[in-house]
């Protein structure tokens, strides 16, 4: 099914609810499953996504029709610019691909703003592993679309290149079974509001609560006073430091006395056969207020 054009309203709306080529491969691989969860979620409450774009985004969309423009000339194949379009049978996975290549083809362009002042484009950025999102995105595409292959085409000032990848048949077999119970998990989040509300994890805006906003005030000048105060402080520790003449003192009921601090790893000389991770304390919560 052929649906609106990359960009458009009707494009962002076509897509709600939806798990995109874009971001299969996070759900796949779980590296930033969490992410998409919190983002379907957001976007079915009406809240706005926690990335809606950056310099680097930007820039890729800049240069899209460049890029397409030299894979054109460059392997002499035309590119038929298309839509959002969803599976025929799963019709919560859809893709938009960058262009269609004669009956069997796709187009996969990427114009990274790492290489904005690049002469060519590195060896590792055409090479893509299984575990790579950009290569689950792409057999998402082409399952989607009915597909033999998918260029992958990474852009840079100083040329292009371009390496084509081939449908893996199991690959749908493999997105059924993580996705599936992904999209079951989503639909039972959407149907308890409190569960829903804690995954979108969105700021509340206190500002209509009057009992908030009289504990803020208070806490807000206290914070004043306090960072006016610790000015004041650090300046009498420097005096008393200095009239000790860097040595230990007491008197008056404070002592002068020298602190010594293990000094940080430095962790790029471990290696990269060091997993810090394997070391690490296990996370805690707490709750910090900032004065805006």
């Amino acid at each position: 099914m052929n649906m609106p054009i990359q960009g458009t309203d009707a494009w962002l709306r076509a897509r709600q609810g939806k798990l995109t080529a874009s971001v299969i491969g996070k759900v796949i691989t779980g590296k930033g499953k969490d992410e998409v969860l919190r983002d379907m979620v957001r976007e079915a409450m009406g809240y706005p996504r926690a990335f809606t774009g950056n310099v680097a985004t930007d820039y890729g969309h800049a240069h899209e029709d460049e890029a397409r423009t030299e894979y054109a000339l460059e392997t002499g194949n035309a590119v038929v610019e298309t839509g959002f379009h969803l599976h025929p049978e799963h019709d919560w996975l859809g893709a938009s691909p960058d262009g269609l290549i004669r009956d069997n083809g796709l187009l996969e362009l990427k114009c990274p703003y790492k290489l904005r002042d690049a002469d060519s484009v590195p060896d590792d950025l055409i090479e893509l592993g299984r575990e790579h999102v950009y290569w689950h995105q792409m057999q998402a595409q082409m399952a989607v679309m009915g597909r033999a292959w998918c260029d992958f085409a990474v852009w840079c000032p100083g040329g292009i290149s371009v390496r084509r990848y081939p449908r893996d048949d199991g690959w749908l077999g493999w997105a059924l079974d993580t996705c599936l119970p992904f999209m079951a998990y989503l639909r039972d989040v959407l149907a308890d509001p409190e569960e829903a509300e804690r995954i979108a994890d969105m700021q509340r805006d206190m500002s209509d609560d009057e009992d908030w906003l009289k504990v803020a005030l208070q806490y807000a000048a206290l914070d004043e006073e306090i960072k006016r105060r610790k000015a004041e402080q650090d300046e009498l520790r420097k005096a008393l430091v200095e009239m000790a003449g860097e040595r230990k003192a007491i008197g008056g009921g404070v002592q002068v006395i020298p602190v010594k601090r293990t000094g940080g790893i430095d962790t790029k000389r471990l290696g990269e056969s060091v997993n810090l991770d394997d070391y690490r304390k296990p996370d805690t919560l707490s709750w910090q207020v900032r004065v805006s």
